[in-house]
């Protein structure tokens, strides 16, 4: 029983190396932020730098290597902001909401991916930001299928 199945999985692995390997909707990359960004200074539309933290391995195989660069993109930024009468104060916490796109597989086909932590928090601060090293988990947008190499 042990050899039967230790041979068919030994064949699957050559089978899937041979035909390539999934890439099923849903797959974890975890992302790093490249650069600092904040409610104050961002604007619509900017671009946010990423990369991929670690290696993305499916079934044994690495389909997304670490440090392979992620496309993102500001897609709110609200300035902190206080409006007076006379003896009232309202105040409009900044808000800072962005997004990620999409990297790339080892070769070089785009996955489009959608952050599913971070980009905006639950806690919302009077001035919203993130730092340069901070970690947010993508996930794969859709089905793909990278190759053999």
């Amino acid at each position: 029983m042990f050899t039967v199945t230790t041979l068919v999985l030994a064949f699957n692995t050559v089978v899937t190396a041979a035909n390539g390997v999934p890439i099923p909707d849903g797959t974890s990359v975890p992302v790093k932020l490249l650069q600092f960004i904040s409610s104050e200074t961002s604007r619509v539309g900017d671009p946010v730098r990423l990369v991929v933290d670690r290696d993305v391995v499916v079934n044994g195989f690495v389909v997304i290597r670490r440090d392979t660069p992620v496309r993102g993109t500001v897609v709110e930024a609200t300035r902190h902001s206080v409006r007076r009468w006379l003896w009232w104060n309202r105040v409009h916490p900044g808000r800072l909401t962005f997004a990620v796109i999409d990297t790339a597989a080892v070769n070089g086909a785009a996955i489009r991916l959608r952050l599913v932590s971070g980009g905006e928090r639950s806690v919302t601060p009077l001035i919203r930001w993130e730092h340069e090293g901070e970690l947010f988990d993508a996930k794969v947008e859709g089905d793909y299928f990278v190759p053999p190499p």
